[in-house]
């Protein structure tokens, strides 16, 4: 019970992280980009990382709530599982699949780039290791 509880509050905590840093810890660019053609007002590239990967953090905290309520063994490995997957997108993110300034001089490159990837990073670590864990306990209790 304590290692779900803590499995599942560590994902619960990188979750609501990956949702604040791009907003409200490390803020991306709140510039907009007036285009060639005088539409004014369109976001940044780094914008719409940010609403992905607070998206992406919706999915980690709900995964966590699923981790503390679920007693099933094979279900918590399958969400770890699937954090590991999620912890994956979030890395490429901001990276390959959406972007962030091309300025590297611009705050989305200074922070939150780099926290984002540490996030992503601690919760690959979270998940490898409930994997590792969840796989032990099950083999044991066979």
């Amino acid at each position: 019970m304590k290692a779900r509880l803590t499995a599942g509050g560590l994902n619960l905590a990188l979750g609501l992280l990956f949702i604040l840093v791009p907003h409200y810890l490390l803020p991306v660019c709140d510039n907009t980009l007036t285009l060639a053609n005088g539409v004014s007002g369109v976001p940044m590239k780094c914008f719409w990382s940010a609403m992905a990967e607070s998206g992406l953090g919706g999915v980690v905290i709900l995964s966590g709530l699923l981790i503390c309520l679920t007693p099933s063994p094979e279900v918590r490995l399958g969400i770890s599982i699937m954090n590991l997957l999620l912890a994956l997108l979030a890395a490429t993110l901001p990276s390959l699949l959406i972007g962030v300034c091309a300025n590297e001089a611009m705050a989305c490159r200074l922070g939150t780039l780099p926290a984002l990837y540490v996030l992503a990073g601690l919760l690959m670590a979270v998940s490898l290791i409930n994997i590792g864990y969840l796989r032990a306990s099950m083999k044991k209790g066979r």
